[in-house]
């Protein structure tokens, strides 16, 4: 299983699989932008980075101090 945290404009603060530095924009994936409207979200999609089909499923944390971030986990397919 692959773990990223994104935050809320979409960049990348970690990824248990890749440097968070070196992976693009994620603001526009689509199980964040489920999550961002409906708390959480889900896709099947190819993945660029690892270069495979993976299951994705995103979830919006909200905080009292903090903007939305979310935690998504991922699997191959």
């Amino acid at each position: 299983m692959r773990i990223t945290v994104v935050d809320t404009d979409g960049l990348v603060l970690a990824d248990s699989r890749e440097a968070p530095e070196l992976m693009e924009n994620h603001r526009d994936r689509p199980e964040l932008l489920q999550a961002r409207r409906e708390g959480s979200g889900k896709a099947l999609r190819y993945s660029k980075t690892l270069k495979m089909r993976m299951f994705y499923f995103a979830h919006r944390v909200d905080g009292d101090a903090m903007e939305p971030a979310f935690v998504r986990l991922s699997l191959s397919l």
